[in-house]
């Protein structure tokens, strides 16, 4: 971030550490990373568009020959993504709204970075229009996976669209739109069902930046074979698809930070 020029949007520096409370011992202690693009307009510059991804995965395990889960869908995926956002915002035009980009820490764990993030912002939170989260976002579906993954994975041009219609109408008018005006993905809404057993929308960054009023889109790929497995690795990610849900997450932020208003929050966020 420093080498781009994105300003840090931190509490130190790029950093916002924060301590863990342990049962036994002392506190352990870790950090999101905050980058700050500063809006072009000089009164819509106080406002913001917020873009996350996790940068934590799940670890090691003690038994197997390969031992590491490299997390390279979750979320490595939507890690490269956000510093591909970082380059292009720095190098290229800047927005009217400021952009406020986090790498977030202990997702896995019970979103812990992002909590600790919207219990103390460094941007004020009733100025943030909406919240953009991308947690998985490089995978589609394969015959390999068999026909039992085919309607919880997303095919290649196809991606899961998660809350951009429950808590705002304009964003989610404003989301469809965007797509269908640039890359034309098949936006799959699944998950969005009330009833879905899996809660995905309470499950990842976002929720936690719901909570406070914020409105939040999910973009998320699907729930693969290799989820939480050491097969997670780089060379089962569709890169052109993991290219087009980027760049449509990018042309939405996009549009949210050059829109006339902040996305008005209309419904109530059902828990």
């Amino acid at each position: 971030l420093a080498l781009l020029g994105v300003k840090p949007g931190g509490t130190d520096g790029y950093f916002q550490p924060y301590e863990l409370a342990e049962a036994s011992g002392p506190p352990s202690r870790t950090r999101n990373v905050v980058g700050l693009i500063e809006g072009s307009d000089p009164r819509l510059k106080e406002e913001f568009v917020i873009v996350g991804a996790h940068y934590d995965h799940v670890g090691t395990r003690s038994q197997g020959q390969d031992r590491v889960f490299n997390g390279a869908d979750d979320n490595g995926s939507g890690t490269v993504a956000l510093l591909e956002f970082a380059q292009a915002l720095a190098k290229g035009p800047r927005p009217k709204r400021s952009i406020v980009l986090i790498w977030f820490s202990g997702e896995e764990r019970g979103l812990w970075g992002s909590r600790h993030y919207a219990a103390n912002p460094t941007v004020p939170l009733n100025q943030v229009s909406a919240m953009l989260n991308m947690d998985m976002i490089g995978r589609s579906w394969t015959p390999q996976m068999g026909d039992r993954y085919k309607e919880i994975v997303s095919g290649p041009n196809e991606v899961f669209v998660i809350g951009s219609r429950k808590m705002s109408t304009a964003l989610g008018a404003l989301s469809d739109r965007t797509n269908q005006a640039f890359m034309n993905l098949v936006f799959n809404f699944r998950f969005d069902d009330p009833n879905d057993p899996m809660r995905l929308f309470y499950r990842s960054d976002h929720y936690s930046f719901a909570e406070k009023g914020v409105p939040a889109i999910f973009y998320f790929d699907g729930l693969h074979p290799d989820y939480h497995q050491v097969q997670d690795e780089v060379q089962t990610i569709d890169f052109p698809k993991l290219e087009k849900v980027a760049r449509t997450v990018f042309a939405t932020m996009w549009a949210i930070a050059q829109a006339p208003e902040r996305m008005r929050v209309d419904k109530p966020l059902a828990g």
